[in-house]
């Protein structure tokens, strides 16, 4: 199941770039590795939150350029994984 880029972030799917990269941010922020071993947090919620900066920067690279934006908005897939699906389908 892939996550869906939008509701990660807490934008609207016709968010400006500015939104996103505002929203990216302050997630970041939030979610910082440094940031979250500075707050003594448990071992297993700082995986979840640094897992989840994973996902803000992989949402940022796929929202923030129009023609990757473009196909996850059609398939709601990211490019890689429509890349593999493809492949598969042709063997």
């Amino acid at each position: 199941m892939s996550t869906n880029y939008y509701e990660l972030l807490g934008v609207p799917r016709n968010a400006s770039a500015d939104e996103i990269r505002s929203a990216v941010r302050k997630l970041a922020f939030e979610n910082h590795p440094d940031r979250l071993r500075s707050l003594n947090l448990p071992e297993d919620e700082l995986n979840e939150r640094i897992e989840k900066m994973k996902q803000v920067s992989i949402a940022n690279d796929i929202l923030l350029k129009p023609e990757k934006r473009a196909r996850y908005d059609l398939t709601g897939t990211e490019p890689e994984q429509q890349e593999v699906m493809s492949s598969q389908k042709h063997k």
